[in-house]
């Protein structure tokens, strides 16, 4: 049975309290900072327990874990091993990046403040990712030296310096203009037997390109995939394992359970969406409401639905929708923390910060509103 180490700072009554290995008895022991468990008071806490363990190791008793990266990653990833398939893979890509600057089989007492410091002013000179992607290996970065300073890999925590540190860069989102929001739906309920044509320019020539006839009318998991995400704003994640059991139509509410917050939810519904629900639940009776294996096969039949209606150059993909969603439901009037919770956001920043953009055109209307 696994067994959870020791936290090395704790609250406890209201006080932050610090845990130390006793060098004399090699028995766990803990001590009253007498810092209120704040924010604020948590540096202080952990400098007051370095110096506690400067102490101990003057006296050359407290041995620390031994272990090389290789090993010490090895843990960390069975300690998050439960963790979503899509935070493990960001793991698996911080580790890659790591030892091609620091060896697999380099000592981690030996991992300080400079040598840290020196791996992220590398990754920061990469100009083969982008930005956020060091952002992101910086964060599981930050989060493995947490790691072995909890699992006493090393022996104290240090504060890396901000200016080495890469920032996120927040990419203004890309929504649906209101006429290819439109076509999207329309063309869901084509008629049978007609085709799409496209104009594309070949060699300075223009000619028309043929394509099969793109019915959507008779494929309702298709169809009830994309009016899903119109409407709710939630992941393709979130909805791709929803069954028939899930959805209640008599309240309108979907039960689903994300991945990427390991919890259920129950959301209500729209209710334009409750015909293209119950004719889908009447075809499939039980069980799961869709037919795709993964979220990549969601994504490569929209971008061949895009292609088909000549709106492929507009940079839309799955993601679209969920920004979408959220500057409607701004638009539409309703507040922030009522959009952030429809979408599953647990920080109210995230949808403040990287979604919302209101039109031109609302914001007109809610100048015009002052007298």
């Amino acid at each position: 049975m696994r067994t959870k180490a020791p936290k090395l700072i704790y609250p406890n009554g209201g006080f932050w309290y610090i845990r130390y290995k006793d060098p004399t008895s090699l028995k766990w022991k803990a001590v009253s900072t007498r810092l209120k468990a704040t924010t604020r008071n948590m540096r202080r806490a952990q400098e007051m327990r370095t110096k506690i363990m400067e102490e101990i190791q003057s006296i050359e008793v407290l041995r620390y874990r031994e272990g090389d990266i290789e090993s010490a990653f090895k843990r960390f990833r069975e300690v998050n091993s439960t963790k979503s398939v899509k935070t493990r893979e960001t793991y698996e890509v911080f580790h890659d990046y790591l030892i091609q600057k620091i060896a697999p089989d380099f000592p981690c007492n030996k991992l300080d403040k400079e040598n840290s410091e020196s791996f992220l002013l590398w990754l920061n000179k990469l100009d083969n990712i982008s930005q956020n992607t060091k952002y992101g290996i910086q964060k599981n970065f930050l989060k493995f030296l947490k790691f072995l300073f909890e699992y006493e890999y090393i022996p104290r925590m240090f504060i890396i310096n901000k200016d080495v540190k890469t920032r996120a860069k927040v990419i203004e989102p890309l929504i649906f203009s209101d006429e290819d929001r439109q076509i999207i739906i329309d063309a869901l309920t084509e008629n049978k037997g007609s085709s799409i044509l496209k104009t594309r320019r070949k060699e300075g020539k223009e000619y028309k390109k043929k394509r099969r006839p793109f019915v959507y009318v008779k494929n309702s998991n298709f169809r009830t995939m994309i009016m899903l995400l119109l409407y709710t704003g939630l992941r393709p994640s979130d909805i791709i394992d929803v069954t028939v059991e899930h959805i209640d139509l008599n309240k309108m509410e979907i039960k689903y359970y994300s991945s990427k917050t390991d919890k259920w939810f129950v959301r209500p519904l729209h209710s334009i969406l409750k015909d293209v629900l119950e004719q889908r639940i009447n075809e499939v009776g039980t069980g799961k409401i869709f037919e795709y294996g993964d979220v990549k096969n969601i994504g490569k039949a929209f971008q061949r639905y895009l292609e088909a209606l000549g709106l492929d150059n507009k940079g839309y993909t799955l993601r679209t929708f969920r920004k979408d969603f959220i500057t409607r439901s701004q638009e539409a009037g309703l507040s922030i923390s009522t959009t952030a919770m429809l979408v599953g956001h647990s920080n109210i920043k995230t949808t403040m910060t990287y979604y919302t953009k209101l039109s031109s055109q609302h914001l007109k209307t809610e100048l015009a509103k002052l007298k």
